[in-house]
């Protein structure tokens, strides 16, 4: 069985210096959050899992603070996760050849509808919510809708 882990980024600030969303960062309240998480993060036992992070602002520091804590050393930034649709998030999942973990940090709408999509129920994440989801299936590339159970689930205050 693989395994399969959706995060949304952290709490940020309402605003960026640019003006731009792509650059909005982690408010106090998310850093503390991220912390959290990788902390949480630290008590799994994430060999071989690969982290595929949208290369906002956002969530590239909500990575950092898991990747300082934790052995994640196989990960891609990818600029199509930006704002993601649910298809985009799927495709991108389903073209990995192996049984690898994934790690797949993102933003909303995408995630939600993603992690909805995958377990036929309804999901709902707040900024920094961690899904662990049990892929039912031998490889990526046998991902199907409904083909997911949801083996964990956490979120820092």
């Amino acid at each position: 069985m693989i395994k399969l882990m959706l995060l949304r980024h952290a709490k940020t600030e309402n605003q960026s210096n640019t003006g731009l969303d792509f650059d909005r960062q982690l408010a106090l309240k998310g850093q503390r959050q991220a912390k959290s998480m990788a902390t949480h993060l630290s008590k799994l036992d994430l060999t071989d899992t690969v982290v595929f992070c949208s290369d906002a602002k956002r969530t590239v520091q909500t990575f950092e603070y898991l990747r300082e804590q934790n052995n994640l050393t196989s990960y891609i930034f990818h600029h199509d996760l930006y704002l993601a649709s649910r298809e985009t998030l799927f495709n991108q999942l389903c073209t990995q050849n192996g049984d690898f973990p994934i790690l797949l940090i993102g933003h909303n709408d995408g995630l939600s509808d993603l992690a909805s999509y995958l377990t036929d129920d309804y999901i709902h994440l707040n900024t920094c919510k961690l899904l662990t989801l049990d892929v039912h299936a031998e490889d990526w590339s046998e991902l199907t809708q409904g083909g997911c159970t949801i083996s964990g689930m956490y979120r820092p205050e």
